[in-house]
């Protein structure tokens, strides 16, 4: 065949393009030599159980694809957002408030708590563990928390489980101590450990509110088992521990007021006595000081106030014999007339509270 025959059939693609463009409008298009008729291809059957098949084959693999695909999106098996949101955010108050704690416990700074239950549970022996306090270990467990939290709203669902694993670590603890609480310190009242307790079941219970109903009706048991495990390792731990140490002391030290007096403190202080009040308080209160501090160093010289441990605070001492009458719960306490107030006042509360009790 001569060579200018043959040459049709070497050439590529894009010089077959070329030649159809040139036909005209109506002119057969040019193909290679030896080609048949064109036929339409049909397209090869889908394989069972391949995606896209349609196939009945084909349901397990696509089904556990879009679960897939459902488990690394918020608002799918993790549920809303907002559960592991504000898990986050409760482990970080519980996190700031045994920060708060431990450094009170280390640095033996004053508490801020106007119950006597709080300083009596922070100085037991039930507030260490081997010689570090519990709170320091809440502090860890609380930020972990905190953290596998805010990782499992950024998509990372994998740290879920470790939200959950801390925050079921955090129950069975403030299940123990809340136990400890009614059992060794009968008729003490612990704001702070309350405090702690409500947000470790709060951040239990909103971790628990990012799963899906199957995955926790699975994981539940395991949750439980943990949370039961850890509260029954503390009670062996502490098994041979008592409410307070017997030789536990602490020595009356009279807090420094460097605050200077305003003008109107010496007046709110001359109603007061004109009226007989009284101002209950005692040497460890930090919100007594505070108080204190409001009326400042000057105007205290005739400040109506009452120091409930003047001996200072031990096992078995109760309040002093000025502090029996009136029923006091907590510090500070004012009595004014008739009228008994719990807490820190502004002196136009104490101002109010002097002028009933001159009409009466």
């Amino acid at each position: 065949m001569p060579a200018s025959a043959a040459e049709p059939a070497r050439r590529s693609p894009g010089a077959a393009g070329a030649a159809g463009r040139l036909a005209g409008p109506g002119l057969p298009q040019p193909r290679a030599l030896g080609a048949g008729p064109r036929r339409a291809r049909r397209p090869p059957p889908p394989r069972a159980g391949g995606p896209g098949s349609g196939e009945p084959g084909s349901s397990g693999a696509a089904e556990a694809a879009a679960e897939a695909a459902e488990a690394a999106a918020p608002g799918g098996a993790l549920g809303a957002e907002w559960p592991f949101l504000a898990s986050a955010a409760l482990s970080a108050a519980g996190a700031a408030e045994t920060a708060y704690l431990t450094g009170v416990k280390l640095l033996g700074a004053p508490l801020a708590c106007s119950a006597s239950g709080c300083v009596d549970i922070l100085n037991s022996d039930f507030s260490s563990l081997g010689g570090v306090p519990l709170s320091a270990l809440g502090l860890a467990a609380y930020a972990g928390v905190s953290l596998a939290s805010l990782n499992t709203v950024r998509n990372a669902a994998e740290w879920r489980w470790g939200a959950l694993g801390g925050s079921t670590l955090l129950v069975g603890v403030s299940s123990w101590l809340l136990f400890v609480l009614a059992s060794q310190f009968r008729g003490e009242v612990c704001p702070w450990c309350l405090t702690s307790a409500s947000l470790s079941f709060g951040s239990f219970a909103l971790v628990c509110a990012g799963f899906r109903r199957e995955e926790l009706e699975k994981s539940i048991g395991s949750a439980a088992g943990l949370g039961a495990l850890t509260a029954v390792l503390l009670a062996v731990a502490f098994k041979d521990t008592s409410a307070i140490a017997d030789d536990y002391e602490l020595p009356f030290k009279e807090p420094v007021v460097a605050t200077q007096s305003p003008d109107r403190a010496f007046d709110v202080v001359r109603k007061l006595n004109a009226v007989g009040a009284k101002m209950y308080g005692a040497f460890w209160c930090s919100h007594c000081y505070e108080q204190k501090e409001l009326f400042g160093a000057q105007a205290l010289a005739n400040f109506p106030y009452v120091e409930c441990y003047p001996e200072g605070y031990k096992r078995g001492v109760g309040l002093a014999a000025a502090c029996q009458g009136p029923d006091i719960k907590g510090f500070p306490t004012w009595v004014i007339g008739d009228e008994l107030i719990e807490g820190e006042q502004s002196f136009d509360e104490l101002e109010a509270a002097a002028t009933r009790a001159a009409q009466d």
